[in-house]
């Protein structure tokens, strides 16, 4: 009892401004255990077997003045498949998003506290094994977070541009409010017409246009606020030669990412293709800032990303946040946009492809009136491949579906319109192949993700580059000429390829 008002006073002391170091307002607090749903607790957690999954409800007593307090932040490092339900003083803390696991629930409103006791409930199924090789019983931490502690955690990731304006998306640690601000005569002024997404909250897409340049983001949190600066991207073409990047599957791979995206950066592409599977597990929250954001922050907030979704993403709603797309609502998996000479198109092909489907229908839609000199299509699936997914079936034709589709639908119709090539990723490799058709089928699977050489026993007869490195690629266009020029972190070219424009 001692220890729970000794912290009390402790923390009544950090609450009056002493130190800056946010508070876990669980350190002292009073914990108890039950092992039958709560009908009977104890003082310690219960013994955990080697194997299997244990259900335990853990109660947390603890004093608090919510004075002061923006934010709180649930920290529940849990290990393997374990999972929890969480309630504060009685009203369950739901995540930022369905769909999504955490290890550090934020924006738990600070309403919910009361001053003097509150109680924290903790249902948990845990992992026993991964619980015990992690260290053992999970660390809760329950953090208060002030005003003056917002900052931008995943970004800015600038996205989709055009002539006149470009994109771009910030996470924050806690809930704010954004606008757009120019550097003025003294006092910064607000862009009246650039678009703000998000209202009060964690997650803020903005549409800047070009003529604020340059431009910040005032993130405002209760009575104060911080500016976060932004670098505008790169001029729209407008005649004469341009580059831009393309790569893919960067994965959980921070440091190889890192050096892939440090590679492209220092080129200063228009624009850069990503094709998909950008982390390891997409419904993984955190994943998103230390494997993703965090390894390529010069390259994502000067360079517009324009994304391709991949399997590793599992459909989390986070990827919808992140990337702004072109087309209305900028959320779109299925996209086209003219950008100069070239008609980028990025589909989402784990969605229906057959030949009757509405993609086939929406696709041959913009390709068909396309008067572009360049045609390129990426799809995390490719149609060709000597990785292990082009594994063809009993009939001859790929076992997977998603390859399949992109084989038997999508590259038909990118012949058709006589479109210069289709960029995927999957298999974790290079490979260009050259299918009759007239259309490059090239994989580009090698921004981070475990490398491997090419599958047993498959036959790609149209392959005619194959390469086990980590790359990225740059395509300049120069008039009627397109020129991929294919590298390693180091700068090494693996591969060149030059196409004519259609005619």
């Amino acid at each position: 009892m001692k220890r729970f008002f000794y912290a009390f006073a402790a923390f009544l002391v950090l609450a009056g401004g002493v130190s800056a170091k946010p508070a876990n307002l669980l350190e002292g607090a009073l914990w108890q255990y039950s092992a039958d749903e709560g009908k009977t607790f104890q003082a310690t957690p219960p013994t955990l077997p080697e194997v299997g999954v244990v259900k335990v409800v853990a109660r947390a007593e603890f004093p608090a003045d919510p004075a002061g307090i923006a934010s709180l932040d649930l920290i529940v490092p849990l290990a393997g498949k374990s999972s929890g339900v969480y309630a504060l003083n009685g009203q369950t803390i739901e995540p930022p998003m369905a769909g999504m696991s955490y290890r550090r629930i934020p924006g738990v409103p600070a309403t919910r506290l009361l001053r003097g006791a509150n109680v924290l409930l903790a249902q948990l199924s845990l992992d026993a094994k991964a619980t015990a090789s992690s260290g053992g019983w999970p660390r809760i931490e329950l953090t208060a977070l002030r005003a003056e502690d917002i900052r931008v955690v995943v970004g800015p990731v600038l996205g989709m541009m055009d002539e006149g304006s470009w994109s771009v998306f910030v996470r924050t640690n806690l809930p704010a409010s954004v606008e757009v601000v120019k550097a003025g005569d003294g006092k910064p002024v607000v862009v009246k017409d650039a678009v703000v997404e998000s209202r009060s909250g964690l997650f803020h897409r903005v549409r800047i246009p070009r003529r604020a340049a340059p431009a910040a983001l005032r993130l405002v949190a209760g009575d104060h606020a911080v500016t976060q600066p932004l670098s505008p991207p790169p001029a729209w073409p407008a005649g004469g030669a341009w580059v831009f990047a393309a790569l893919g599957d960067s994965r959980d791979n921070a440091v190889a990412w890192g050096k892939i995206a440090a590679a492209v950066a220092a080129q200063n592409p228009r624009l850069v293709l990503h094709n998909g599977d950008f982390v390891g597990s997409g419904t993984v929250d955190h994943s998103w800032e230390t494997d993703f954001a965090a390894p390529a922050a010069e390259l994502l907030g000067r360079v517009p990303m324009y994304p391709a979704i991949g399997n590793h993403e599992r459909n989390a709603p986070l990827y919808d946040e992140v990337f702004v797309t072109p087309g209305e609502g900028g959320r779109n998996r299925n996209w086209a946009q003219a950008v100069g000479e070239v008609l980028l198109i990025g589909i989402d092909g784990a969605q229906e492809w057959a030949p009757d489907s509405d993609n086939a229908k929406w696709l041959a839609g913009v390709l068909a009136p396309s008067r572009a000199k360049f045609i390129l299509l990426m799809s995390h699936y490719p149609a060709w491949s000597s990785g292990r997914h082009g594994k063809a079936g009993a009939d001859g034709k790929p076992a997977e579906k998603t390859v399949r589709q992109m084989q038997e639908t999508v590259m038909p119709l990118l012949e058709r319109c006589r479109a210069t090539a289709m960029l995927a990723g999957h298999d974790h490799n290079y490979e260009r192949s050259e299918p009759p058709g007239g259309v490059s089928m090239i994989v580009m699977g090698g921004a981070g993700a475990p490398l491997r050489p090419k599958g047993e026993g498959i036959n790609n007869p149209h392959s005619k580059v194959f390469v086990q490195q980590h790359h990225y690629a740059f395509f300049t266009v120069e008039g009627d000429t397109l020129t991929m020029s294919v590298r390693t972190p180091e700068g090494e070219e693996i591969d060149r390829r030059a196409w004519e424009g259609r005619r």
